[in-house]
């Protein structure tokens, strides 16, 4: 991922105001990923914003298209929980206009946004998957015309643990606006109650699981339950980030 994200870098922002090219978009995924999609169970493909639409799929046809049709964004947007699925969207969209507003991504600085949600394989088990969402071509007016998102399945993901997690990669200025911008858009940003937030208190204390049983009096499973759930409602994959969102953000 370290090496896709430098080469993009060194592309520079490429802007495109009229319609997209198909040909120039497939070398921009290649100079940026190479062959990183052949590989089983990944896969590659480029939305254009200003149309939502596909315009690149490495691998995703092979993966989720029936009777060889041509997969498409609707495919693979089915594929996510419908519980879930606005969520991602919403991460998805916040990153967008974080992107947009940050004077070094606009430069051409490295800048991604990494998810990890549920996803529906086509025999239709339900597993994890690693999203990588990038800014690949902008509009003169400094929007994000096309994203490019880099997708593979990680394994099987039991219960909720992981679903929804997030993390970024770009300049501190971008990890700051971006979690700023999720406290204040939309509906779908999670604000702990008041047991959760009991919990997190505790949490940023450094006290494991068993000795936060032990206080609240109440079974191990339950504290775990609670933990994993506030990890999947926050979109973060661990205990540590948890704790440090809580604190940025004021929940403890």
């Amino acid at each position: 991922m370290r090496t896709a994200l430098h080469k993009i870098a060194t592309l520079g922002p490429e802007k495109v105001d009229g319609p997209l090219d198909p040909d120039r978009v497939a070398q921009l995924v290649q100079e940026t990923v190479g062959r990183w999609a052949s590989i089983t169970g990944q896969w590659v493909v480029v939305q254009d914003l200003e149309h939502d639409v596909l315009v690149y799929d490495n691998g995703l046809t092979s993966a989720f298209a029936q009777h060889g049709e041509p997969a498409t964004l609707e495919c693979l947007r089915a594929r996510i929980p419908e519980q879930e699925r606005a969520r991602v969207r919403h991460l998805q969209q916040v990153f967008r206009v974080t992107v947009e507003h940050c004077t070094p991504c606009r430069s051409g600085a490295d800048c991604a946004l990494t998810l990890t949600h549920r996803h529906r394989s086509p025999k239709g088990r339900f597993g994890r998957l690693q999203r990588h969402v990038l800014p690949l071509l902008w509009s003169s007016d400094g929007r994000v015309r096309a994203m490019l998102h880099l997708c593979r399945e990680v394994g099987q993901l039991h219960g909720v643990h992981g679903a929804g997690a997030w993390s970024l990669t770009g300049p501190d200025a971008l990890h700051e606006d971006f979690v700023a911008r999720l406290k204040e858009l939309g509906p779908d940003t999670w604000t702990p109650s008041a047991r959760e937030r009991e919990l997190l208190q505790l949490m940023a204390q450094g006290l494991t699981s068993q000795v936060i049983a032990t206080r609240l009096h109440r079974s191990l499973h339950t504290v775990n339950t609670h933990r994993r759930n506030m990890l999947r409602k926050a979109g973060v994959s661990n205990t540590t980030a948890l704790v440090e969102q809580a604190l940025k953000l004021g929940w403890v």
